[in-house]
């Protein structure tokens, strides 16, 4: 998003100067704009719930959904989100496509109600009516985030982390991952996601993402299969197993790397087809520049500079 430019001048005491200089022009043709919208899944996932629920939008330009409510002052604006889902029958589904703060407030001056995603998870999450389904906390190519609820008056006897810690899953790992002083987000993504699935109470097991035979010692359809490209996709795939997420893939997305390890049996295109859904690091400027497959897939790690997943980095920078 921004290029730092150093100039260092040379006599007898070194003193250096930073400047930075803003590259917005990459993604201005995006953020908020109907061609953002097009590219980021958000369309192709508001058709499938159309086929299967009757289904509002709140939020967008090519969505049906409008942003006016955002026009709104936030009181008034949250206000009015509650009316216009008291209105709406039970079964229905809700839509919310919301601006990202940081985009909007960059490019977007008319819009007065900006929530972020952890404002407006927690305004809704105790709602007893209503179910959230699916969410995106991070932004899209169009610089929005997405909730998607659920109406339904049945009492909520579980909730979503709860219910996730109720899965086994397999981890096909990085196999340098298991060294956490590396500084380098493909090998120490891996151990963290044992890590934090672990914490939740899940039973977890880790594989080595080229060890096919690993796949022998999983006995339940049902598990979750979630790992690093690699050739334990197809094999996976092929012997039945259907909850297969890639995890941190690539961060550019090839159709092909030409690389033994990682394509043996598949290329990474081939194995972006198999799995149900992709959990991807990406800058924004990769998101925006490059088109990616089933973009109704994709998910974001926004990971910024984090020391305690990345404790040997060099630089440390204030927010």
């Amino acid at each position: 998003m921004m290029r730092i430019i150093r100039k260092s001048f040379a006599f007898r005491k070194k003193k250096i100067e930073w400047r930075c200089e803003h590259r917005f022009h990459l993604i201005q043709g995006y953020i908020n704009t109907e061609e953002g919208e097009r590219i980021s899944g958000i369309l192709d996932k508001i058709n499938f719930l159309k086929q299967q629920h009757r289904t509002y939008i709140i939020g967008g330009k090519l969505t049906e959904g409008g942003d006016e409510i955002f026009q709104l002052h936030y009181e008034i604006g949250l206000l009015r989100l509650q009316e216009l889902m008291n209105e709406m029958p039970e079964g229905s589904i809700l839509v919310l496509y919301v601006p990202h703060p940081f985009w909007t407030s960059i490019f977007v001056q008319e819009l007065k109600w900006i929530p972020t995603f952890t404002e407006l998870f927690e305004n809704l999450k105790n709602l007893i009516n209503w179910r959230i389904i699916q969410y995106s906390s991070s932004f899209d190519a169009a610089g929005r985030y997405f909730i998607v609820l659920h109406k339904n008056a049945r009492p909520k006897n579980i909730y979503p982390l709860a219910n996730l810690a109720l899965n086994t899953f397999h981890v096909f790992y990085f196999s340098e991952g298991a060294n956490l002083t590396l500084s380098r987000s493909n090998y120490s993504l891996s151990a963290h996601l044992c890590n934090a699935l672990s914490k939740i109470g899940a039973r977890v097991y880790a594989h080595d993402m080229v060890d096919i035979k690993a796949i022998d010692k999983i006995r339940n359809e049902d598990d979750i299969l979630i790992g690093h490209v690699g050739p334990w996709v197809k094999e996976a795939h092929e012997r039945g197993f259907e909850n297969i997420i890639l995890y941190n893939p690539v961060n550019r997305w090839y159709s092909a790397r030409g690389s033994d390890y990682f394509e043996s049996n598949a290329t990474i295109g081939e194995q972006l087809s198999i799995c149900k859904f992709i959990i991807a690091q990406s800058g924004s400027v990769w998101r925006l520049s490059q088109e990616y497959p089933s973009p109704e897939k994709w998910r974001w790690i926004d990971l910024g500079i984090d020391q305690a997943l990345f404790p040997r980095r060099k630089r440390k920078f204030n927010a």
